[in-house]
């Protein structure tokens, strides 16, 4: 995003990516002894864009924008990139999933090259899985209706999270069926109903925090 002739200019702001669980009891992150954990949660990134007063009317048709921004595990602790923003109110904003990254540095599975979020877990009873999600796809985030917008100003640093308890709501992996190896594949031909969940989840599991 750039700047404004008449506006402030957009300036660089510390972006932080994690992931966390609102229901640590069902789904944790990294370790966890009667849950599903997620041990890595790869999400390939394009630009974010904050909406400001009166653009709001973009939300629920956000045109794409590309290319893949970062590519990162938001299980890893500290992950955080620079974002240029402009400090202003904003009503919303927009993040979107890339499908397509050509440049992987080999940590990435091979997954993510095509892939906008690879996750890698266990069950409870320690069978592992990888969930694929193949979808180019814009998440939108609204300013909370008691207030109408959020502000950014100069020198604060945001967060933005993923709830990995929202990602895998009603999501059985008791229920998936198992590969050959004893593993478990949710892809879009891998256990398809699971992946149709997963989904419909990650539309509701974005959240921001002033950091």
């Amino acid at each position: 995003a750039g700047g404004s002739e008449t506006g402030n200019p957009a300036i660089p702001t510390q972006f932080g990516l994690s992931v966390r669980s609102s229901d640590p009891t069902a789904v944790a992150v990294s370790t966890g002894a009667q849950s599903t954990v997620i041990d890595e949660a790869w999400v390939a990134f394009g630009q974010p864009m904050f909406l400001e007063d009166g653009r709001c009317g973009l939300l629920d048709s956000y045109p794409h924008m590309g290319p893949t921004l970062i590519a990162a595990d938001l299980a890893s602790p500290a992950l955080s990139i620079a974002v240029d923003v402009k400090p202003n109110a904003y009503c919303g904003m927009v993040v979107p999933l890339e499908d397509t990254t050509r440049e992987l540095t080999g940590a990435e599975p091979a997954e993510l090259r095509d892939h906008s979020i690879v996750l890698r877990g266990h069950r409870s009873d320690g069978v592992a899985f990888t969930l694929a999600f193949p979808e180019q796809d814009e998440l939108e985030l609204a300013a909370l209706a008691s207030s109408g917008s959020f502000d950014v100003h100069e020198g604060d640093g945001l967060l933005l999270v993923f709830d990995v308890a929202t990602w895998m709501r009603a999501i059985d992996l008791d229920q998936a069926d198992l590969e050959s190896d004893g593993t478990i594949l949710i892809d879009a031909a891998h256990n398809i109903p699971l992946l149709t969940l997963f989904e419909f989840n990650i539309d509701c599991s974005l959240e921001l925090f002033e950091d």
